[in-house]
């Protein structure tokens, strides 16, 4: 739903969303305040060109955009840890 209108944009590609089931004792303090359980939810959709987020590296725990590689850490907040994005995934 787009917070600022309350329009909820159903069929749209852009509402894919990444749900994870991790340890929180790796979160830094802001995911860990939100998350539930361990589990955290980000747009699936990179901030890049809009690309979806698809693979997941399970070693380093960490999300990347195959397009142009931005890679997110999920554990903190999705940060861009390296790539072209200008910005976190959206939680």
């Amino acid at each position: 739903m787009d917070p600022a209108t309350g329009t909820v944009r159903d069929g749209s590609r852009l509402n894919k969303v990444l749900l994870l089931r991790l340890d929180p004792e790796g979160f830094d303090p802001e995911t860990k305040e939100r998350a539930a359980d361990g589990v955290v939810a980000y747009s699936a959709v990179c901030v890049h060109t809009g690309c979806d987020v698809t693979d997941w590296h399970p070693d380093r725990q960490l999300l990347v955009c195959p397009c142009h590689y931005s890679t997110y850490d999920p554990k903190e907040g999705a940060k861009v840890l390296s790539g072209p994005a200008p910005r976190r995934l959206p939680a």
